[in-house]
């Protein structure tokens, strides 16, 4: 990973999927020496981690203006935001 990656928390939603995406093909290849895979799979971990985050985040957002503007839902069953259908993808694909 020859340069300096920037910093997760500074990274918006779309840039870390980016890369995790960017990560995870890498790694599906294979013939990265070993030490250059751990440091990816540590990578990828810490870029799920924050894309998890700013999702739950902007979900409760979600919630909150729902709430506010009188657009409530049953609670059995959660309405699919735009979030989330987006980025519902394979976790299969993603080996972190």
């Amino acid at each position: 990973m020859g340069e300096k990656a920037p910093e997760i928390s500074s990274l918006s939603f779309e840039e870390a999927l980016k890369e995790l995406e960017a990560l995870s093909q890498r790694l599906s290849q294979g013939g990265l020496p070993l030490e250059e895979s751990v440091e990816a799979y540590a990578r990828g971990s810490e870029l799920r981690k924050h894309c998890n985050d700013l999702l739950k985040r902007a979900e409760g957002r979600v919630r909150e203006l729902d709430q506010k503007f009188g657009n409530q839902q049953d609670d059995d069953e959660p309405e699919e935001t735009p979030v989330s259908r987006r980025s519902r993808r394979n976790d299969d694909d993603i080996p972190f």
